[in-house]
């Protein structure tokens, strides 16, 4: 049984939404993918990974959520050096996805929400959960779809970011 199209006029069955032209199958599924693969490369360290989500060009702003904000490679840097000491599990849901007229850009919007734990010398810290959401700019690529802008917001915090245990 195929999944149903959605319709050009609102949300359709799976939560996307489509803007001129409509969303395959093939396409939101990408684009989840795209979107949980970063949720995998954070949470793991996997640097090399995170390299497959985003353009090298990519603009990034993840200081409403305790970041920075500049170009992918710069925060890509910060990350490694800043998440090395704090282990996560990111959870995202709600994505919603809108493809151009063309086909050639999309933007998705997710919400992820991640208990992040400091690890120090001594162990773990205090343990605080962050939500979030992911406004996303998304271009279509030779290797498939990437993140060319992301905006983050906070949309609540639970505990705040303690500092590493030492």
């Amino acid at each position: 049984m195929n999944p149903p199209e959605p319709r050009a006029d609102g949300p359709d069955e799976a939560g996307g939404t489509a803007s001129g032209a409509s969303v395959s199958f093939a396409d939101r599924l990408a684009i989840e993918d795209l979107l949980i693969r970063y949720c995998t490369a954070i949470d793991d360290h996997d640097w090399a990974l995170m390299d497959t989500v985003f353009e090298p060009d990519a603009l990034w702003d993840s200081s409403a959520v305790g970041g920075v904000a500049g170009v992918y490679r710069e925060i890509r840097a910060w990350q490694e050096r800043e998440l090395a000491s704090f282990a996560m599990t990111h959870h995202l849901s709600n994505i919603t996805v809108t493809i151009d007229g063309a086909g050639a850009t999309a933007t998705a919007t997710s919400y992820a929400s991640a208990p992040i734990i400091p690890i120090g010398p001594d162990g773990p810290g205090t343990t605080f959960v962050v939500g979030a959401s992911y406004h996303d700019r998304l271009v279509r690529t030779a290797d498939g779809w990437r993140i060319a802008e992301r905006i983050e917001r906070s949309r609540w915090m639970l505990g705040g970011p303690p500092s590493v245990p030492t």
